[in-house]
């Protein structure tokens, strides 16, 4: 695995859509032939300075007139009433099936892990996305002390916790609900979010501990995110605590979050 013989800081950074190169590390999916499945980087507030970073060729001028009118339906359809846009750049995945369209690190397949897998042993992963309204969902592949792997899949769709048994091809699958908050439900029930942005953490090490029988966490071997959503940033961390990213610290050159790259060499 690409991590497995270094010493990691207690936090490592796997992308952030305002680095330089934030695709350095993907691997990026779209549906062939689906003009309305596409990836691209652009600023959150407006769909401003957008580039395509994957997506089928579009056969013709309808085509992409077709995608480009679908990506400002998509923002209007969805936008919060009360919550603000950010001004940075993000990663931005549509399509009109979540399944086709994604952005991976690492791997999550049974005979590629060992191989093109992470290997971050950092127990807790957090993720920056941001609803659109859509059916979206995240997995996780991680492996045990006995060297076997799990998928920790949240979406959008599931209603309860279940653990799926592993098939021939593929490991088993822990899937989670993935709710994402509204002005409905935040704690006075009537305060609106300022921003319809989300923190996602899973405690890998927790959730593992609670199988039965409970599992031992090794490593993380892949992320993969699904359409339709907004990618900010994915990062790891030692303790289960959101370690918001300070942004004038890093335009100060202090960044207190490690670059995967930066901690390989």
């Amino acid at each position: 695995m690409l991590l497995d013989r270094v010493t990691l800081p207690p936090l490592v950074s796997l992308f952030s859509s305002t680095s330089s190169d934030p695709l350095v590390l993907a691997t990026l999916g779209t549906a062939p032939g689906v003009t309305e499945s596409f990836i691209s980087l652009l600023e959150d507030s407006g769909d401003a300075k957008e580039t395509l970073v994957a997506w089928q060729p579009a056969g013709t001028s309808n085509d992409l007139a077709t995608r480009v009118a679908s990506l400002a339906k998509q923002h209007q359809t969805n936008e919060h009433e009360h919550s603000a846009d950010l001004k940075d750049q993000v990663l931005h995945l549509q399509a009109p099936d979540c399944r086709t369209t994604y952005a991976r690190w690492g791997s999550l397949r049974k005979g590629k892990w060992k191989d093109d897998g992470l290997g971050v042993e950092l127990p807790v992963v957090h993720l920056q996305v941001k609803d659109l309204g859509q059916a979206m969902f995240l997995d996780v592949a991680v492996v045990d002390d006995r060297g076997e792997l799990l998928v920790v899949r949240a979406s959008t769709w599931q209603t309860q916790a279940r653990l799926h048994p592993a098939l021939a091809d593929e490991p088993p699958i822990l899937h989670l609900p993935l709710r994402f908050p509204s002005a409905s439900t935040s704690s006075s029930g009537t305060t609106p979010l300022l921003t319809s942005w989300t923190t996602i953490s899973l405690p890998l090490a927790r959730l593992l501990g609670s199988l039965s029988p409970p599992r031992r966490y090794k490593a993380t071997t892949g992320v993969q995110v699904h359409a339709t959503c907004r990618l900010r940033r994915v990062w790891f961390s030692e303790e289960e605590m959101t370690s918001e990213v300070d942004e004038a610290q890093m335009r100060r050159g202090a960044l207190p979050e490690l670059a995967l790259f930066k901690a390989v060499t």
